[in-house]
């Protein structure tokens, strides 16, 4: 879901100019292993293995959008330099539909 940690995410994609690093398409990754609560890193017992990318743009279809407003808010990444990131965007109900609530 969006949070204070994405807004604040887009924001400095956009401000220092690094947002070309940030297109992950893919909707999985390969992983190692995980972090726990205290920061220590844990192997995977089995090796590496394909995990859901919570921030990719696409689904696991590899065809629907995961979420909308992940796109919406990258909008402004787009352009050449990177155009402002509000804290909060619109929902744009043509776009989300039931998304936006209400």
């Amino acid at each position: 879901a969006k949070g204070t940690y994405w807004v604040n995410f887009v924001r400095y994609l956009a401000e220092k100019d690094v947002d070309f690093a940030y297109w992950p398409l893919n909707p999985d990754k390969l992983a190692t292993g995980w972090f726990d609560d205290w920061g220590k890193w844990t192997p995977y017992e089995n090796g590496a293995r394909w995990d859901e990318d919570s921030y990719s743009i696409l689904d696991s279809d590899w065809v629907s959008v995961r979420d909308p407003w992940r796109v919406l808010d990258l909008r402004p990444l787009m352009k050449s330099p990177a155009g402002e990131v509000l804290n909060t965007q619109p929902c744009l109900r043509d776009v989300l539909g039931s998304v936006c609530g209400g």
